[in-house]
């Protein structure tokens, strides 16, 4: 157990950081304490997150953006871009970057990235995270409301709230800026940004951008593999999170286009167990 104390002194922090350091050389202890931490905040109030931003919440934040290509939708925007990503900024993680590859690596789902944006427009409009300087609660309204007027930069108490400088600061309105982005030019900058043209069919008719051609997919006991990698197991050695289970081989079945992807994993009545078929 990673939570064994709420009250960390100094000397006790310091010594919980160097735990926590610990973890990236065992992955699944690793793992482990993301799912710890993500069921200790699982109440979502901004009181626990703000009394443990130095701590749980800023180790829980590094976790969660580490992984960030492993995290299922929920956590993407529930959590990531609804609680901490500004947190994730002052991590000093390049957001803009970050959002760009993921989004990228479904560029030939074109649905699923348009509704997946939007998703996470909508969760950064909604974002949570407060920060106090002098009194003051600074939140995502007023920086949005900054920087809608350009002066971001300019807001010296808004950055020492974030405890950010000049490097962070424009990482932030980098990501604000992709925010603004139209829907229909998503898939025309997610192209540029792996430096190739989009392939456009009929452009004078619909201006619709072709899908990519649909990657070669790995085999059942790949897939297996990977999600027994990364998903903690209890004591009898079962998956603790079965529905996130679920949802990476219902995403993995879409993106290769083999619904029998998503049968690998089910519900033995007989065992009253969940069970592989591979």
């Amino acid at each position: 157990m990673f939570i064994d104390n709420l009250d960390l002194k100094e000397q006790e922090k310091n010594k919980k950081e160097e735990q926590f350091l610990g973890l990236f050389n065992d992955p699944q202890k690793a793992e482990e304490t993301f799912f710890e931490l993500k069921l200790f905040f699982k109440d979502n109030t901004k009181k626990k997150s703000i009394g443990f931003r130095d701590t749980y919440w800023k180790w829980f934040a590094i976790l969660l953006w580490d992984r960030f290509n492993f995290l299922s939708e929920e956590e993407i925007i529930n959590i990531a871009f609804k609680r901490q990503f500004i947190l994730g900024i002052g991590l000093d993680y390049d957001l803009d970057k970050i959002i760009k590859r993921y989004l990228a690596s479904l560029l030939y789902e074109k649905e699923d990235v348009l509704e997946l944006f939007l998703k996470i427009k909508n969760a950064v409009y909604s974002n949570e995270e407060e920060f106090i300087f002098e009194d003051t609660v600074y939140d995502f309204p007023y920086i949005l409301k900054r920087f809608e007027e350009d002066n971001l930069m300019k807001d010296e108490n808004l950055r020492k709230a974030l405890s950010f400088n000049r490097e962070k600061m424009l990482k932030l309105i980098d990501f604000l800026n992709l925010l603004k982005i139209e829907d229909k030019d998503v898939l025309i900058m997610l192209n540029k940004f792996l430096n190739r043209s989009p392939k456009v069919k009929n452009e004078a008719e619909n201006n619709k951008v072709l899908t990519e051609p649909k990657l070669t997919a790995p085999s059942y006991a790949e897939i297996k593999a990977k999600i027994l990698q990364f998903f903690p197991k209890d004591e009898q050695g079962e998956i603790i999170d079965t529905e996130g289970v679920f949802e990476v081989l219902e995403k993995t079945a879409a993106k290769y286009g083999d619904d029998k992807i998503k049968e690998m994993y089910y519900y033995n009545e007989e065992t009253e167990k969940f069970e592989w078929s591979v």
